[in-house]
């Protein structure tokens, strides 16, 4: 990322209200808006298989982390689609999202800007068990990202590595502050701290827009939006 940009000429113009990817998005959030189970054998296929494809987060590319093996024994030597119906499908049962989603939507609070601490705990919790549906050290942060999102999209940002650069550039002085923030809320067994920070570098993110650009209020698709913008005028 090279060039130089204008901030204000991208929120003044008002980049993150329009997107050429809309009808697609709302294909999707209408899919899981009519599919929302995450234990029905058919949702669960239909679900994983197009939003991964879709978003460049296919569950079947299965790259280890560093040190790690690559395939668990569960899923080594499956073809594309017994590793969906014979593992994916079994992982998602026993992950079961739909109590924790469901709790989440009846939440009274919809402004994320006014969530406390245990809502968000209980968002990087879900985030962080979705992440580890490939078993033996895989994290597949922005799958459940963008899987998660497209459930709540009023909840969870969506990440990867491009929103990452722009929310750095965005974020400027405070990125560092929010660092310690997101340690602070709880130990990595339970959280993912890559998406901890993140997540709260988007909450920042979000305040300083408030407070500086007096943008009352943008939802994750359309901060997504910012920040693909963002992006694309920087490289």
């Amino acid at each position: 990322m090279k060039r130089r940009m204008d901030i204000n000429k991208l929120l003044q113009e008002k980049q993150y209200l329009k997107d050429d990817w809309d009808l697609s998005n709302e294909t999707l959030y209408s899919m899981c808006r009519e599919y929302s189970s995450n234990c029905d054998t058919q949702s669960i296929l239909a679900k994983s298989l197009i939003i991964g494809r879709t978003y460049a987060v296919a569950l079947e590319r299965r790259k280890s982390l560093k040190g790690s093996s690559g395939d668990t024994p569960s899923a080594a030597g499956l073809d594309s689609d017994r590793f969906y119906k014979d593992y994916i499908v079994r992982r998602f049962k026993e992950i079961n999202l739909d109590e924790d989603l469901e709790d989440m939507r009846n939440w009274t609070i919809k402004n994320l800007l006014e969530f406390d601490e245990t809502q968000i705990k209980a968002v990087l919790s879900l985030h962080s068990r979705l992440s580890k549906i490939i078993e033996g050290g895989v994290i597949k942060r922005s799958f459940a990202s963008k899987y998660l999102h497209f459930h709540l999209p009023d909840i969870f940002f969506i990440y990867d590595s491009r929103a990452v650069e722009s929310i750095k550039f965005l974020s400027g002085i405070q990125f560092e502050k929010n660092k310690k923030r997101a340690r602070d809320i709880g130990d990595d067994e339970h959280y993912d701290l890559e998406y901890k920070k993140f997540y709260y570098n988007c909450l920042e993110a979000l305040r300083w827009l408030k407070r500086n650009h007096q943008i009352d209020r943008l939802d994750p698709r359309q901060f997504d939006n910012l920040l693909m913008a963002i992006y694309e005028e920087k490289r």
